[in-house]
C-alpha cells in the first residue's frame, strides 16, 4: 500500500511541475512578445519621425515579408519603392 501512496504522489508531483513548466513557458512567451511590441513601435515611431536610416531598415524589412504581411506596412513598403526608384541616396 505504502508503494502505490508513493507512486501516487510521484505522479501528482509530476504533474504539478509540468504545470508550473508550463506557466512559465507562457509567462517568458507574453515578455517576448512584449518587447517586441514595444521596440517594433519604437522603430515604426522613429521611422515616421525621419529616422532615415530606421526608414531604411524598416523598408527593407517590410520588402522581405510575404504580401499578406508587407499590406500591413502600407507606408513602409512604398518607401521602399521610391527608396529604388531613387537609387537609395539620402
Amino acid at each position: 500500500m505504502k508503494s502505490e501512496q508513493l507512486s501516487t504522489r510521484i505522479q501528482q508531483l509530476r504533474v504539478q511541475l509540468a504545470r508550473a513548466q508550463a506557466r512559465e513557458r507562457a509567462h517568458e512567451r507574453k515578455v517576448d512578445t512584449r518587447r517586441k511590441i514595444l521596440m517594433g513601435a519604437m522603430l515604426l515611431r522613429d521611422a515616421a519621425e525621419g529616422n532615415v536610416v530606421l526608414r531604411r531598415v524598416v523598408a527593407d524589412f517590410v520588402s522581405r515579408l510575404p504580401e499578406r504581411e508587407r499590406s500591413l506596412f502600407p507606408e513602409h513598403a512604398a518607401q521602399h519603392t521610391q527608396g529604388d526608384a531613387t537609387g537609395g541616396a539620402q
